[in-house]
């Protein structure tokens, strides 16, 4: 009998919105998806918010924001970026503040794209008729990563 393991990666069925995980506030604050709107209890992000309705762009409603922060908030710096999922009409601008607004940015564009895997690790047996039979061995679900290749070794690198 010959023993061997592959491993299989899926998109996360089951991962929970990643912006709770840190100390930061993430909001999208428009998108290529109709009917979105902001709605956050964060003083900058309102802010940027009322100054995007009020007809400025991106750049002067991220200037108010930040000023906002200074003044009234703890100073810590606003950030926006733009995120593009994988068809035409999936773009989100995410603003974020807070100590790990970073981090939470790059994460939460990352969970809004799908790109969360669980990988599971199956034992391959071939049986004395040849045949072979799969085993699940272990599983590992809300792996971040930029392709399945990447979840699997990801996967690997964590045992």
């Amino acid at each position: 009998m010959e023993n061997t393991n592959i491993f299989r990666a899926t998109q996360d069925p089951f991962i929970d919105d990643p912006r709770e995980d840190f100390d930061a506030t993430v909001t999208i604050t428009s998108t290529g998806i109709r009917g979105h709107q902001t709605n956050s209890d964060n003083g900058s992000t309102r802010a940027y918010a009322h100054a995007r309705d009020m007809g400025h762009g991106e750049d002067t409603a991220l200037k108010v924001a930040n000023r906002y922060s200074r003044v009234f908030g703890d100073g810590t710096p606003v950030t926006l970026t733009y995120a593009t999922g994988y068809s035409q009409g999936d773009w989100w601008y995410i603003l974020a503040t807070g100590p790990e607004a970073e981090a939470a940015l790059d994460m939460f564009a990352m969970f809004l794209r799908g790109d969360v895997y669980a990988v599971t690790e199956y034992e391959v047996k071939t049986c004395d008729l040849g045949h072979e039979h799969e085993e699940q061995v272990d599983s590992l679900f809300g792996i971040y990563a930029d392709s399945e290749a990447e979840a699997i070794e990801a996967y690997k690198e964590s045992r």
